[in-house]
């Protein structure tokens, strides 16, 4: 997905902006994260407080602010760990990147979307054919859920590649 063929793809790229669970956000990397944060601050009060750094009315407020954001690499710094971001507790991740969990729904629900909506994500998808879907991802490891990248010795997989799935999925 990383080339420029598939680069409409990416939930960097700046399309047509993505409406997900009736909220419009400017891009697939914004509402990705915004929605992570919507399920954080819905699971809060099942969680205990010393497993949470801020309660669930902060979280909510930061998932809000994925609305606001035009820009999918703040958004990413926003969405992690860093200074702009909130540290999820690991009940919310598992929730969140788990084999069934509630990001590869949404996920899917924004790459059909794109699909839906976004005339550059149709003719990437046309272009691809019937080949299988690389979320490239340079420096993945063997549990990366979103990306992955081909091991040049054993050409095998690295990374669960999820977004790539879905995309071979819903072309």
């Amino acid at each position: 997905i990383k080339s420029k063929e598939g680069r409409p793809l990416s939930n960097f790229f700046r399309g047509e902006g993505v409406e997900v669970m009736g909220r419009r956000y400017s891009g697939g990397e914004e509402a990705f994260h915004g929605e992570k944060f919507r399920l954080a601050a819905s699971m809060a009060a099942t969680l205990p407080s010393s497993s949470q750094e801020v309660g669930a009315e902060a979280v909510m407020a930061h998932a809000e602010r994925f609305r606001h954001v035009n820009d999918p690499r703040k958004a990413k710094l926003m969405g992690g760990k860093g200074k702009q971001g909130l540290r999820l507790p690991p009940p919310v991740l598992a929730a969140w990147d788990g084999e069934s969990g509630s990001g590869i729904h949404v996920q899917r629900a924004i790459c059909q979307w794109k699909l839906a909506h976004d005339r550059a994500v149709q003719e990437a998808l046309e272009s691809s054919g019937e080949r299988p879907l690389l979320h490239q991802d340079n420096r993945a490891k063997a549990s990366c859920p979103w990306g992955g990248r081909i091991d040049k010795t054993s050409g095998e997989l690295i990374g669960r590649n999820r977004l790539g799935i879905i995309w071979t999925q819903v072309r």
